[in-house]
Formats: C-alpha cells, sequence, structure tokens
C-alpha cells in the first residue's frame, strides 16, 4: 500500500468518505433550521385556546404579581385580524389582551393593546421578523400626565408563544412576561 503524508490511502479514503458525509448531514439540519428560523410568521397560527401563566406589575415601580391566563384567539383570512377574547388575571385585577391584524405581502401589523387599570387602549403599530412580532407605543400615564413609551414583544414556537412588555420610559424596566401553551 502507498503512504499519503504517513496513512494508508484506504484510510485516508474512509475518513475523507466520513468527513463529506458528516459535512452532508450538518449542511442538512443547518439548512432546515435555518429555514423553519426565517419562515414567516402569520397570524392565523395564533388561533386556538391557549393558557398561561407569568408576571405583571402595574408599572416600573410597583412589585410584580403572579399572572394566569385563559384566551381564544380566531382568525378571520377576510379581514387578516386575529381575535383575541379571554382574560389574564392577577391579585389585584384582570385584564384583557386587544387584536392584531396583519397585512399581506407585508412585515406591518397593528393593533390594539388593552390595559384597563393602566393606560386604558391604546392602538399599536408593530413589525414582524421570523418568529416574533415586535410593538413600540407611547401612551400618556393617567397620574402623571406624561407620555411614557412601552415596548411589546411576542415571540412564536409551534405550540407556544410568550408576551413580554417592557416600559422604556423613563428608564427602561420590564414590566411583564406571560408564557402561553396552545390547549386541544
Amino acid at each position: 500500500m502507498s503512504e499519503f503524508f504517513g496513512f494508508s490511502r484506504p484510510l485516508i479514503s474512509r475518513r475523507l468518505i466520513f468527513g463529506i458525509l458528516l459535512f452532508l448531514i450538518i449542511s442538512i439540519l443547518f439548512s432546515d433550521s435555518r429555514a423553519q428560523s426565517t419562515a414567516k410568521l402569520t397570524l392565523s397560527q395564533f388561533a386556538g385556546n391557549w393558557s398561561g401563566t407569568g408576571w405583571g406589575k402595574r408599572d416600573s415601580s410597583a412589585a410584580q404579581e403572579a399572572a394566569r391566563c385563559r384566551m381564544t384567539t380566531r382568525y378571520r383570512k377576510a379581514t387578516s385580524k386575529l381575535a383575541f377574547s379571554g382574560k389574564c388575571g392577577a391579585t389585584s385585577r384582570t385584564f384583557t389582551l386587544g387584536h392584531l391584524t396583519e397585512y399581506p405581502g407585508t412585515d406591518k401589523i397593528t393593533g390594539r393593546w388593552v390595559n384597563p387599570d393602566g393606560f386604558g387602549s391604546v392602538n399599536i403599530t408593530g413589525k414582524r421578523r421570523s418568529n416574533q412580532l415586535s410593538f413600540e407605543f407611547r401612551v400618556k400615564d393617567r397620574q402623571s400626565e406624561k407620555k411614557q413609551t412601552f415596548r411589546n414583544r411576542r415571540d412564536f414556537n409551534n405550540l407556544q408563544f410568550s408576551i413580554h412588555t417592557d416600559q422604556m420610559t423613563p428608564t427602561q424596566s420590564a414590566i411583564g412576561t406571560i408564557a402561553f401553551i396552545r390547549k386541544n
């Protein structure tokens, strides 16, 4: 047998074949996961029955309160609108979540965010990125009369999604996170 850099040719051939196979398997796995992560999220994927747990607080200086949620979401293809019905409850209150509308062919999402014990309700506009919806909106605080900015992000992953809300002004502070699981 001839040698190539100190290795026999059959050993090099097996290692080369193994290396090529390993490279192909890894390439297929990464291309599949990248294709799944860049697939465009549609509001119709949120349709169904959901239950969630997490926490929320009235404002950035308030204490966290445990929250439990139950909701049904219905998607109407004719209007590209996802309606939320249901409630989230914390020790001191209950609140509803609003609705979202998508614009086919774009990344634009609009909706209504509802917080009856806080700022009331407000129209929101946001963007869709891969498996995430994100919104930033300004509201007037009922007590101080000052405008405040909030950021709301919804991450979707197959049978679950989460809602994260941050108060951005006067300083950035998390004011709630709720994780939802699809119910059958």
